[in-house]
């Protein structure tokens, strides 16, 4: 790389992933996973945040997942093609991270998409289970009223 003048996108991109070769050699040395997470420039700055965890440690987008995995009845495994494996809080339109299994490409998706592609049988008997159950109990709250 050469000498840096100013900050562009291109730029800083090329300097993450220069910074996360040096980190992933430090983290395998540490036993971590070590990391940079986004960022924000302007034309002399650049700044971006360091993610450090543990070998075992979920990533953000995976901890969010499993709250959507009950509340949504998918099954990341269910798919053949795609594996799910993140959610992106922040992500509106398309917060479901997918890799594909053939290649290891990452993609993003609708949840309606995730809901077709990771919704097996199985999940939709036990979520229209779920959803009887809890439509008796409410009747049974209204008639104690």
């Amino acid at each position: 790389m050469n000498k840096i003048n100013k900050f562009t996108p291109k730029v800083c991109k090329e300097v993450v992933e220069e910074i996360n070769e040096v980190l992933a050699t430090l983290g395998d040395k540490l036993g971590l996973k070590i990391s940079t997470k986004g960022g924000s420039y302007c034309s002399d700055s650049f700044t971006t945040k360091l993610n450090i965890l543990l070998p075992n440690a979920k990533t953000d987008e995976e901890k969010a997942l499993e709250s959507q995995l009950t509340d949504l009845f998918l099954d990341p495994q269910s798919n053949s093609e795609f594996e799910l494996v993140g959610y992106k809080t922040r992500a509106s339109k398309r917060p479901f991270v997918i890799i594909k299994r053939s290649n290891g490409a990452r993609y993003v998706t609708s949840e309606n998409q995730a809901i077709r592609y990771f919704r097996s049988e199985e999940m939709t008997k036990k979520m229209t289970r779920t959803v009887e159950v809890e439509n008796i109990m409410v009747e049974l709250e209204e008639v104690e009223s």
